[in-house]
């Protein structure tokens, strides 16, 4: 019980989203994912009275990073669970092996199928997973080898005695020669048989030999007070050992006893002297009590009938849990702990302004397995009264076994009223069935909240071997009353250690010092002052933070502490402290690291121990630390970029991120944003002058000031060179520009662009032609011959051919 207690204070701060269609809730998850842990879930067939183990590769299959912890916890809080047979170790490493966990079966003919509840708890470096799940059984009902003879035996009256059991019974088959047969009963852990018991004068306090056993007068006593049904069940083992002792075959069985005095066993039915509905206040948790769900059976125990619950409630419309584990809803429950008050029904957490009623769908099953017919169960939820009475914190109270504490302890029961507080008055209605309430030293029954808040309402456990205490408190402020429901966790009295009663851990921003309060870290010791706990970090320490104790006062010892001018504090960094220094606020984690692009865990192991002389130490706690980014850094020139390319004159030419490429710590490379600050500009400082644009390579047209490193790397950013002939003489063209990242922060810088001309066109010929008289001369100019190339602009000299020159007779010359 007290591991139990431990694993719910540990879950408290978990989270839970929506239900699945078995009702079961899943821990709400940032990050890991339910699939990438729980691999696969195939569930297991188990041979009729015998065991066999889960398989880690085929049956159930779990995934764990290196350095996450991960465990899986068989959950008891279901009675229709592991009715046919169990699931063995109680708790187990993911990373079990072929031959480490093992689901037995015990030789019942009935149910044919089992579905065992589990919980898989994983913790990785950055968070905390709880995922509830559940594993099917199919029983393969296969002939036993070493148990080849199985026969009734039969008690002829009530209160009578049975017949021997004998070879006519119970026959083993196996070599005598080579294996030892040894076989028990195991009444002890066992609800079976109901009806009576094994009269065998001591001789089956352990392991008896297979053929003694059937020597030995062993009979079966009926002593059932009222008319029982028909039939019994006694639940036994046989093994087979070699000669070595070591186990060789393992089988169960049910000895079935026919009690001719006894009835066929009838269904229970539900109680309709119940109400079978239920009113409740929103957002107001409220026992379930026999008064509005009950049911009866003719044979059974009326404590021991379950009620299944066969139509969860969705997500919208709340769910039913136990107070053993309020945070995982439940599918069925005993009768009994409807009497004790432990089972409460959780409104859901959306609000409402009108009534709203949900339906459940029950049945009930008896000792035997007999199954009601279904009925419904009725649930009213009234939307809040703003003027009428609120809990507005009800977190139950915890103590040992014989103890006292106010309700008030850590702010266990808080209650407002937006009107008339004053008028408020608390009244126990229901409940108190291991302990008293005391107001002022005496037993009283109402109180107010000012008693409340003032720590004079206290809780005093009576002794008793208990687990747990609950109480029904109705809020009156004279015109509205609400009834909710508030559970009592007993813990057996132990010299223990300070429970750590909240550790929900840190987040905080790269470079960030944070308080460490209460809520995030604290720790309770009934038996001693809270406030003396001692925190201690166990090595190796952290490299990436620190843990600081900070305060004004000057400190009585100054030696070890440093005066921090800035914020006007001593400090000093510490490896242990006191659960005072956290309730003061002088507790601090201060992040020392370097930059980080993710968020990164960081941790310290610690543990907590009272003033007792000695004191008591807890094991090992991890308080983790979540360090979040900070995008604070610019971004920066990827390695190898040239920041520079070749153009061709007239050629549109695109950018690619080889020639410009910016990559961030914190951001996508691809969402860079470039912005440009000077056009391109020829660089000639004696003509400074705007030399082509930015352009889009679809469109160029269609000028750009503005870009990303995305469209850089898909070729959709181009130079455009100007619409102009260069001549000879190759230009230096440049821009400036800043790229920012997603964050605003940015640098700045320029690239180059080496303009090259290119000789792509004749020269342009003039040539007129000119008359001459005969035998006269002409001076030619350039009006009328010359040939001119914008590539050669400072060439003066051409050459002049006549590829076909044509002669005339008596023709001249050029001169």
């Amino acid at each position: 019980m007290l591991h139990r207690l431990l694993l719910w204070l540990s879950l408290t701060g978990l989270a839970l989203a929506q239900p699945d269609s078995t009702g079961l809730f899943y821990a709400l998850r940032s990050e890991l994912s339910e699939d990438a842990i729980l691999v696969a879930n195939n569930g297991i067939r188990v041979p009729f009275g015998r065991s066999v183990f889960i398989d880690p590769i085929n049956d159930l299959v779990i995934q764990t990073q290196p350095g996450d912890r991960c465990s899986i916890t068989v959950l008891d809080n279901d009675p229709l669970s592991q009715r046919p047979g169990h699931l063995s170790p109680k708790k187990f490493p993911c990373d079990f092996g072929p031959n480490d966990v093992t689901y037995s079966h015990f030789g019942s003919r009935s149910p044919a199928k089992d579905r065992v509840r589990l919980h898989l708890r994983y913790d990785a470096q950055t968070e905390t997973v709880i995922i509830p799940f559940m594993m099917e059984v199919e029983v393969v009902f296969t002939q036993l080898e070493l148990l080849t003879k199985n026969m009734p035996l039969s008690v002829a009256n009530l209160k009578g005695i049975s017949n021997p059991i004998d070879k006519k019974i119970l026959e083993f088959t196996y070599d005598r020669d080579s294996y030892k047969c040894e076989v028990t009963s195991l009444s002890s852990g066992s609800a079976l048989p109901r009806y009576g018991r094994l009269v065998d004068g001591g001789k089956l306090s352990s392991m008896m030999d297979c053929d003694e056993f059937t020597q030995a007068d062993i009979r079966y006593e009926h002593t059932f007070d009222r008319k029982s049904p028909n039939r019994d069940y006694v639940p036994m083992v046989v093994e087979l050992h070699d000669k070595e002792g070591n186990l060789v075959k393992q089988e169960y069985f049910h000895l079935m006893i026919r009690i001719k005095g006894g009835e066929e066993n009838t269904a229970p039915k539900p109680s309709f002297v119940s109400m079978m509905m239920m009113e409740v206040s929103q957002f107001v948790m409220t026992a379930l009590t026999p008064d509005m769900l009950a049911a009866e059976d003719a044979e059974s125990d009326p404590d021991e009938l379950i009620f299944n619950i066969t139509s969860p409630l969705s997500y919208e419309e709340g769910y039913i849990v136990s107070t053993d584990d309020r945070n995982l809803p439940i599918t069925s429950f005993y009768q009994r702990d409807l009497r004790d008050l432990k089972i409460a029904y959780k409104p859901p957490s959306l609000d409402s302004d009108t009534e709203r009623i949900f339906q459940l769908e029950f049945q009930v099953v008896d000792t035997d397995g007999a199954v009601s017919d279904p009925f419904a169960f009725m649930i009213v939820v009234k939307p809040m009264n703003s003027l009428a009475p609120v809990v507005t914190r009800n977190t139950g109270q915890l103590l040992y076994e014989g103890q006292s504490r106010p309700l008030f302890t850590a702010h266990n029961l808080e209650i407002s009223d937006e009107d008339n507080l004053d008028a408020v008055t608390i009244t126990v209605v229901d409940g108190l069935r291991h302990g008293d309430l005391m107001v002022l030293g005496s037993h009283r029954k109402l109180f107010t909240p000012g008693d409340l808040m003032t720590g004079v309402v206290v809780y005093q456990h009576d002794g008793s071997d208990t687990y747990s205490d609950n109480i029904v408190f109705k809020m009156s402020d004279g015109k509205n009353e609400v009834e909710f429901l508030f559970p009592i966790t007993i813990v057996p009295t132990d010299d223990e250690p300070p429970i750590i009663n909240a550790n929900t851990g840190l987040v905080l921003f790269k470079n960030q010092m944070m308080p460490i309060s209460p809520l995030m870290l604290s720790a309770a010791d009934i038996d001693s002052e809270d406030s003396t706990i001692k925190f201690t970090i166990v090595p190796p320490f952290s490299t990436i933070g620190t843990v600081l104790l900070r305060q004004s006062d000057a400190p009585e010892d100054p030696s070890s502490w440093k005066f921090n001018a800035e914020d006007e504090v001593y400090e000093k960094e510490v490896t242990e402290w006191l659960q005072k220094d956290i309730t003061d606020g002088k507790l601090f984690y201060k992040h020392t690291g370097p930059h980080n692009t993710d968020t990164i865990m960081d941790q310290f192991v610690f543990t907590v121990q009272d003033d007792n002389d000695p004191p008591n130490e807890s094991g090992e706690s991890v308080f983790v630390i979540r360090v979040l980014p900070i995008d604070d850094v610019p971004p920066e020139l990827f390695p190898g970029t040239t920041l520079q390319m070749t153009v061709q004159e007239h050629k549109l030419t695109h950018f690619s991120k080889e020639v410009l490429r910016y990559t961030d710590l914190d951001s996508e490379d691809r969402d860079l944003k470039y912005t440009v600050i000077q056009p391109p500009i020829d660089t000639d400082e004696n003509n400074p002058v705007l030399f082509g644009s930015l352009v889009l390579t679809d469109r160029p047209d269609t000028e750009v000031t503005e870009f990303t490193q995305a469209q850089i790397n898909h070729h959709k950013i181009s130079y455009g060179p100007p619409d102009v002939e260069l001549g000879i003489t190759a230009h230096v063209v440049q821009f400036r520009y800043t790229v920012e990242d997603t964050a605003g922060n940015s640098a700045e810088g320029a690239f180059t662009i080496y303009l090259q001309p290119v000789n792509n066109k004749p020269p342009q010929i003039t040539n007129t032609g000119f008359t001459v008289f005969e035998r006269g001369m002409h001076i030619l100019s350039v009006a009328e011959l010359d040939a001119t190339d914008l590539r050669h602009r400072e060439q003066t000299d051409y050459l002049y051919s006549n590829p076909a020159p044509k002669t005339w007779p008596g023709s001249g010359c050029i001169h």
